[in-house]
């Protein structure tokens, strides 16, 4: 009986499997929150010093994600092609987005200067474009395209690229 405990137990604590259309969709999630919250206080020193630093690195850690788990690996896969090549198109115009406003210097002064909120809620729509495109194009066609025991495969690729696991297989 305790054998059979041990084993329960371990299969408790043992993290369940997930979609990469899991992980995406709940992260995608988490940098709304964030973008949103950001406008809710955009005219406060708060919100540049301290949440844009959060959002910003949120966004480079999720492309990069999204890089190895997704786009790499099904890049071959010609009923893809269109949806990733996009993807790849919004990921390179976010970045550029991020690194101007990144190039504004972190004074006061220049941080709450119209200029800098203009070019943060272009970030905002281009962020919330390219989400909506993923998960109203990009996941259903995944689904059609992939068993879902690929799709698992990609979430834990995903997963592993997080915590500098990533191996080079696909």
């Amino acid at each position: 009986m305790a054998a059979r405990n041990e084993k329960s137990m371990e299969r408790a604590r043992a993290e369940e499997p997930e979609s990469l259309i899991e992980i995406l969709t709940r992260v995608h999630w988490e940098i709304r929150c964030l973008l949103r919250e950001m406008e809710q206080i955009l005219d406060t020193s708060t919100a540049i010093y301290e949440l844009y630093p959060r959002i910003r690195v949120a966004l480079e850690v999720h492309a990069e994600g999204e890089e190895k788990a997704l786009y790499e690996p099904l890049s071959s896969f010609p009923e893809l092609k269109r949806l990733l090549s996009r993807g790849m198109a919004a990921h390179v115009e976010i970045e550029q987005s991020l690194h101007r406003l990144n190039q504004k210097p972190w004074r006061r002064e220049q941080i709450l200067s119209t200029e800098w909120k203009t070019e943060f809620r272009v970030l905002h729509r281009k962020v919330l474009v390219h989400i909506d495109e993923q998960e109203n194009l990009l996941f259903p066609e995944l689904s059609r395209q992939l068993a879902p025991s690929r799709i698992e495969d990609l979430g834990n690729r995903y997963k592993l690229g997080l915590t500098g696991q990533l191996g080079t297989t696909q």
